[in-house]
C-alpha cells in the first residue's frame, strides 16, 4: 500500500541525511498466495539509492530483543521464530536458546546452508512444539541419530534413513548438515531428500 512517490521522496531525503530507522529487514514474507517481497526488499531498494544504511530496530538486532525481555521479566527467554535470519539470529546475538518452527519461509534448504549465527536450539513444526520434549541428537561415528532416524552425508549429498516423529527427522538432518557444512565448507545437496509429512512417523 505504500506509494511510489512516497518512496521517492523518503529516499531523497534520506540521501540528503534524514536519519533513516528501518522496522525490520525481512526480505519475504509468507502470503496466503505464496512468499512474497518482503520489507527488507524495500530496505535494500533506498539503501542502494542512498548510499545509507539504516538503524535497524527490530530482529534481529538487540535492543528490541533486550527491551523485550526486559518488559515482560524474562528470566529464562525463549526466542521463538520461523525466520532463521532474523528470529534465530537475534537469539543467538542475545545468547539465549531458540526454537525455530516450520510455519515461515525458512525451509530444508535454508536450514542445511544455515550459519552457525543463525542455527536454533531447538526445532518443531509448529507452536505445539512448546509442550514436546526435544530429545538430544547423538553422533555415532559420521552419521546423527535422533528418535529412530539416522543421518549423514555421503559425496555431498544428505541421506536419511530409519523411521519415527518429523520433528527428529529434522533435528538429525540439520545436524548432519552443519557438521559437514562446518568441516567443508560446502552446503549439502537435498535434491534426494524428502522430509516426511508433520505430525507422522513415516518411514524413509
Amino acid at each position: 500500500d505504500v506509494l511510489w512517490r512516497d518512496v521517492m521522496r523518503a529516499a531523497v531525503r534520506i540521501r540528503d541525511g534524514l536519519r533513516w530507522v528501518a522496522s525490520n529487514t525481512d526480505m519475504s514474507i509468507p502470503t496466503p498466495y505464496g512468499t512474497a517481497p518482503g520489507h527488507g526488499v524495500l530496505v535494500e531498494t533506498l539503501r542502494r539509492f542512498t548510499g545509507v544504511d539504516p538503524v535497524v530496530a527490530g530482529k534481529p538486532e538487540r535492543p528490541l530483543l533486550e527491551e523485550t525481555i526486559r518488559r515482560v521479566g524474562g528470566e529464562r527467554p525463549l526466542m521463538v521464530g520461523d525466520r532463521l535470519d532474523t528470529d534465530i539470529e537475534g537469539a543467538v546475538r542475545l545468547g539465549i536458546p531458540s526454537l525455530l518452527v516450520r510455519t515461515g519461509v525458512s525451509g530444508l534448504g535454508e536450514l542445511v546452508a544455515a550459519r552457525r549465527e543463525e542455527r536454533p536450539t531447538y526445532l518443531a513444526a509448529d507452536l505445539s512444539g512448546l509442550l514436546r520434549p526435544h530429545p538430544q541428537v547423538h553422533q555415532d561415528g559420521g552419521a546423527w541419530e535422533c528418535g529412530g532416524w539416522r543421518a549423514q552425508v555421503v559425496d555431498g549429498a544428505l541421506r536419511v534413513v530409519g523411521e519415527g516423529t518429523s520433528d527428529d527427522w529434522w533435528r538429525a538432518a540439520a545436524s548432519a548438515a552443519w557438521t559437514h557444512l562446518d568441516e567443508v565448507g560446502d552446503v549439502v545437496d537435498v535434491a534426494a531428500v524428502h522430509p516426511p509429512a508433520d505430525d507422522v512417523g513415516a518411514a524413509r
